[in-house]
This record gives C-alpha cells, sequence and structure tokens, in this order.
C-alpha cells in the first residue's frame, strides 16, 4: 500500500511540473528572442530554430524551480481537498512521507540546475551571443569588441579594427602591477581557443617609481624608467598569450548584445 501510495503522490506531482517547466521555459525563451528577432530578417528556419534552442539551458534553471513549487502547490492541494491525506493517515502511511518526495525532487531539481550552470549554460550562452551576430551581422561578433577595453587575465585588451578573416588589427595590451606598467603591442593579432597568438609585437615595461628619484641625473632616471624593450624579429613568429578566456565568451560577455553571462558557477566564484 505504501509503494502505492507513492507512485500515487509521483503520479500527481510529475505532470503539472512538466507543463510547467515547458510553459514557463518557453515564455522564458521568447522574452530573450523576440526583442531580437527583428534584426535577424531572412535567416532560415532551421538556423533560427537552432538559435533559439540555445536559450533553452538558461530558461530551464531558471523556470525549474518555479514550475516544481507550483506543482506541488497543486498536488497537495487537491490531495487534501480530496481528503486523500487523511485516507492515507487512516491506512497507516505517515504524513511526512509524501512530502519527502517532494523534497527529494527538489534536491534532484537543484543539483541538474546547478550541473547546468556549470558545464551547459555557459556554453550556451557563449554559443548563443557568437551565433546570433553570424546571424545578424555576417562576422563573428568581434567586431563588437572595437574601441572598448575589455578585461583581459591581468590586461586589458585595446583593438582598433577587425579584418573580414577575423584578425584584431592595432592590438595593445596594458597591464599594470603597482608602478610598473607592461605594454604589448601587435600588428595583428588572432584568437585560438583560450590563447591570443600576436604578431609583429613589441613588449615594453616601464618602472614609474624611478620617476621619483629626484636626486639623480636625469638620465639615469630616464634608463630606470624602461625595464624591458623587446620586438619579434620575424614577423611570422607569434608571441602567445594564454587567458583561459574564449572568443565566444569574450562576445558574450562584452558584445554589447544583452546576453546573459557565460561564465560557469567556478568562474563566477574566482572571478569575485
Amino acid at each position: 500500500m505504501t509503494r502505492r501510495f507513492d507512485r500515487y503522490v509521483l503520479q500527481e506531482i510529475l505532470p503539472p511540473f512538466l507543463f510547467a517547466v515547458v510553459l514557463y521555459t518557453s515564455l522564458a525563451v521568447a522574452t530573450g528572442v523576440l526583442q531580437r528577432l527583428s534584426y535577424l530578417g531572412g535567416t532560415g528556419f532551421f538556423d533560427l530554430l537552432a538559435w533559439i534552442a540555445l536559450f533553452v539551458p538558461q530558461a530551464w534553471v531558471q523556470t525549474a524551480p518555479l514550475a516544481l513549487v507550483l506543482a506541488v502547490l497543486l498536488a497537495f492541494g487537491r490531495l487534501g481537498a480530496d481528503h486523500e491525506l487523511t485516507a492515507a493517515r487512516a491506512g497507516g502511511v505517515a504524513l511526512f512521507r509524501p512530502g519527502l518526495w517532494a523534497v527529494g525532487l527538489a534536491t534532484l531539481v537543484a543539483l541538474l540546475a546547478f550541473a547546468s550552470n556549470e558545464f551547459l549554460v555557459p556554453r550556451a550562452n557563449a554559443a548563443a551571443a557568437e551565433r546570433y551576430w553570424q546571424l545578424a551581422a555576417s562576422q563573428s561578433g568581434l567586431f563588437r569588441l572595437v574601441g572598448q577595453q575589455v578585461p583581459l587575465g591581468g590586461y586589458t585588451l585595446h583593438v582598433s579594427a577587425v579584418s573580414s578573416d577575423e584578425r584584431l588589427l592595432g592590438v595593445r595590451l596594458e597591464g599594470w602591477n603597482g608602478d610598473v606598467l607592461t605594454l604589448i603591442r601587435a600588428e595583428h593579432a588572432r584568437f585560438d581557443g583560450g590563447t591570443l597568438a600576436l604578431y609583429g609585437h613589441r613588449t615594453q615595461r616601464f618602472d614609474l617609481a624611478g620617476l621619483d628619484l629626484l636626486d639623480v641625473d636625469p638620465a639615469e632616471r630616464l634608463a630606470s624608467l624602461v625595464r624591458l624593450d623587446a620586438r619579434s624579429r620575424d614577423g611570422d613568429a607569434p608571441l602567445v598569450v594564454s587567458f583561459g578566456t574564449t572568443v565566444a565568451e569574450l562576445i558574450a560577455q562584452f558584445g554589447g548584445g544583452g546576453f546573459e553571462d557565460p561564465r560557469s558557477i567556478r568562474r563566477l566564484f574566482a572571478d569575485a
């Protein structure tokens, strides 16, 4: 009898939960998609459908807890209104037993939401932003980084222009460590996964603390200012800098399209 009652409780909770997840997720996806559809005129149906599907993971983790609360309220409200909980207690079923199933489902939904936020949602959010600019502007979205100050590791990235083959032109990386400024300039650069390859590069390091030495010769002060001045002799030999950030994540985060954060929970915790 106890197992039969357990199955009965699950049959009361799961259908409204699944219906509410589909309904709320659809509404959440529509909210994020409708405001951008006007810029995607002429896009093929299947390409558009694949782009819309990328919004589902983010919407699911936001709507699943609300859907489960609604399903539990409906299920226990009907069981209470029809006096079935009273009948179950009279049959020897403990009152807390149906509540354990609700807590178990809540725990399962929480674990699935956490796993989705860690592994699935960041990739989907980054892909949604990158795919949007490909559909809207026939470009990868790198052009949205032009003229911005993009934090990249311990540096700030400046880009003057982006070529048609997705090369970054007029690249400058600036990084401060106390009074020491590290400046890396390159004629052009290209992202490759989590690295940035700089071509025609020049690296300079300036120690501004040397300017405070007023009692020394001006020539010595100027010499103490420049700590490093190195440049590439071969324009085809790149300087590869690793940041652990993909180009899709940069586009989603700094492209200005209003997309969700592409970082995982561990990345957000580390950045905080």
